[in-house]
């Protein structure tokens, strides 16, 4: 008897957890105000900030958070500070996820498409990665380009690490150029492409000048909310890769309440399975009451 009601015992408790986590998928978290890890330092244009499932117009002074997402309109150039040594600039239409890589420290951009320049100095590490490829900028100067068509990569100044998605690391020495067409294979060349050159934004050809002191000891500037987005603007990042997808989805799961977004998540749901336990909770649910019931039952015969 002491064997089967610590089994009925452990089962609630099991059965207890899952339904938090479903809760937890379901409703809102109210944790502690994240700590920021940049500050947008430049803008010229417009841009937007993703937090969550709110979106703000990007500003100056703007304090950037682990899960932020940054993207910028036609014609507009934005510069990111993430330390004494550490700027990432970001041409137009750039889309970008700004993550923490963990181990080692720094910091690591997700560029889903569009064109970044990354310059680290000193201990400072910035780590672009794209569905192609990962590189690490340490001591180096860095310009990514990612689109549809494929992925580029200079390294302006110093040697860059790189990887591509399931291939061999390499690094390129300063001054080579890579670059790979979409279900292409890659190429190493001594200098860039002049197409290459004359796509950049006039901004990448300089070095970037370090403007975060002045807004060191100035205070963020308020947050300007816009319009909600829809499924239709994000929805590159909700078929992005499985990594960027599960970090989406319990910061846009309020968005399933939406009747539009949601009929949009559930049309789409191949792309992006991980939204299933969001959007019919009661299968799992089901499954859960009946994996209890048959540890149960288990339990029933073992001690009888």
């Amino acid at each position: 008897m002491k064997a089967h009601f610590f089994g009925e015992r452990e089962g609630v408790l099991r059965y207890l957890t899952y339904l938090w986590l479903v809760l937890a998928c379901t409703f809102p978290v109210f944790a502690a105000p994240a700590q920021p890890i940049g500050t947008i330092t430049l803008l010229e244009g417009k841009g937007l900030l993703t937090r969550g499932a709110t979106r703000y117009a990007l500003s100056e002074g703007l304090r950037l958070e682990k899960g932020d997402i940054v993207e910028l309109a036609e014609k507009s150039f934005a510069q990111a500070e993430f330390g004494p040594g550490a700027a990432v600039a970001v041409g137009p239409q750039t889309r970008m996820l700004l993550s923490t890589p963990g181990k080692g420290g720094g910091v690591e951009l997700f560029v889903l498409q569009g064109q970044a320049k990354a310059s680290a100095k000193g201990s400072d590490v910035i780590r672009l990665t794209t569905p192609d490829i990962v590189t690490t900028v340490a001591n180096a100067a860095t310009v990514l380009q990612s689109d549809a068509s494929g992925v580029a990569l200079f390294s302006e100044n110093g040697e860059t690490k790189a990887q591509e998605t399931g291939g061999k690391p390499f690094v390129l020495k300063s001054g080579e150029f890579y670059s790979r067409k979409s279900e292409g294979k890659g190429e190493t060349a001594p200098r860039p492409s002049s197409a290459f050159v004359t796509g950049l934004p006039r901004s990448f050809l300089d070095n970037l000048p370090s403007r975060l002191d002045k807004f060191k000891d100035v205070k963020a500037p308020p947050l300007k909310k816009v319009e909600d987005f829809t499924y239709a603007e994000v929805e590159p990042w909700l078929k992005s890769t499985v990594a960027v997808r599960k970090v989406l989805v319990p910061r846009w799961r309020s968005k399933a309440r939406e009747p539009v977004f949601r009929k949009a998540l559930v049309e789409n749901l191949k792309h992006h399975p991980e939204w299933d336990p969001i959007l019919f909770p009661e299968k799992y649910e089901e499954a859960a009451r009946a994996k209890e019931a048959a540890a149960k039952a288990k339990a029933a015969t073992t001690n009888y």
